[in-house]
């Protein structure tokens, strides 16, 4: 709202609903190894974990395909 200078009354602003704290991309460098260790995955590999549905449009097997 602050780049358009004014908040409007007809305006909703939704948030993602995310911590952006403990989604922090640090986060991964301090606790990614523990995390795939006790889950058994090889820390050296990329990992995509898709949440929910909709998978087609979410380009899954596009990234798949990628990797």
């Amino acid at each position: 709202m602050d780049y358009h200078g004014s908040l409007d009354e007809r305006v909703n602003v939704v948030h993602s609903g995310v911590d952006n704290e403990d989604f922090h991309p640090r986060n991964s460098c301090l606790y990614g190894e523990g995390i795939s260790l006790k889950h058994g995955i090889a820390n050296a590999r990329p990992l995509v974990l898709p949440v929910g549905g909709d998978w087609e449009r979410r380009g899954v097997r596009t990234v798949k395909k990628a990797l």
